[in-house]
């Protein structure tokens, strides 16, 4: 097996071709796609417009309102055991919110995972003293694999969005205030809808920076 002057193992030539390729594929069209798509998501009208009232729309809004105001239960059903059922379905815009999202972190997922298994494939098995090329490849692997554990956490937060919300929902199924009940699934939406556009913006920047960092030391991705 031959080596270079200083020890170091060498790599065919050909064997090269193909994870170099990758990370320039992944570098230059995958992420800039993801890129593209997240700003098409924020730009949307699901991250633009005002949530409605859990469940409801125009002049049933207001409706509600006037209902909640007036300090009258609303119960849209009852069980077999005669306990009071409310009932808010989920917000649409934000589980739209939630379709376009979850896409976006598996697909970060990939890509982070992606590129951290092509530099560690370009990292030597065996090397002597420092070596610029391959600290700056160990860095960026490093930082790839918090990346990744980062959007697999923020997934499984947008997974139990429903699971969450239901248990808040639970809270009030047996009480008659339906303003209170009303008011604090309104404000979960809220703060989740707000919450998951900065995922979105988050993925956004952390691919732009991944860009901004592989560009700027493309002579140690060689």
């Amino acid at each position: 097996m031959s080596g270079d002057i200083n020890g170091t193992r060498s790599t065919p030539e050909s064997s090269r071709v193909r994870p170099r390729a990758n990370i320039a594929n992944i570098l230059q069209v995958k992420i800039p796609e993801e890129i593209a798509e997240i700003d098409k998501l924020l730009a949307s009208p699901v991250c633009s417009a005002s949530l409605a009232r859990p469940g409801t729309t125009g002049q049933q809004d207001t409706a509600l309102d006037n209902l909640c105001r007036a300090g009258i239960s609303c119960i849209v059903g009852q069980s077999n055991d005669q306990v009071p059922m409310l009932c808010a379905p989920s917000n649409e815009s934000v589980v739209a919110l939630i379709n376009g999202l979850g896409g976006r972190l598996l697909k970060m997922r990939k890509h982070t995972s992606d590129l951290d298994h092509l530099l560690t494939l370009s990292i030597p098995v065996a090397d002597s003293g420092f070596d610029v090329g391959v600290e700056t490849r160990r860095i960026a692997s490093g930082w790839l694999r918090r990346l990744r554990d980062d959007c697999e956490d923020r997934y499984q937060m947008v997974a139990d969005y429903h699971s969450t919300r239901a248990a808040i929902l639970s809270r009030f199924v047996a009480r008659p205030g339906y303003a209170d009940f009303l008011l604090a699934v309104e404000r979960f939406d809220v703060a989740q809808l707000e919450l998951f556009k900065l995922y979105a913006l988050k993925i956004k920047n952390s691919y732009e920076e991944i860009l901004h960092f592989c560009r700027s030391n493309r002579n140690h991705f060689n």
